[in-house]
């Protein structure tokens, strides 16, 4: 399956469900798992459930010299149809 990788303006949390629900087809997140704002320069794993579809996933974010965040994201397992 392939992997996220997209530029984000900011940590919230809104916009890191969204980009990788619209990246996977997910339709809208019910639930997950992040925190408020995650923090630059981190990699962790978090669950989000969507509307579609739900899976955990390997998320990492770096911080890069235009003050915005590349965002990295890939499934740990394949992401399951609801």
């Amino acid at each position: 399956m392939s992997s996220l990788s997209i530029k984000i303006d900011n940590l919230y949390y809104s916009t890191i469900e969204r980009e990788i629900s619209d990246f996977y087809d997910m339709g809208m997140i019910d639930s997950s798992n992040l925190p408020i704002e995650c923090l630059e320069d981190t990699c962790d794993t978090y669950i989000l459930i969507g509307s579609k579809k739900e899976g955990e996933f390997n998320i990492r974010i770096a911080k890069q010299a235009d003050g915005k965040y590349w965002l990295f994201a890939s499934p740990v397992e394949k992401i399951k149809q609801k």
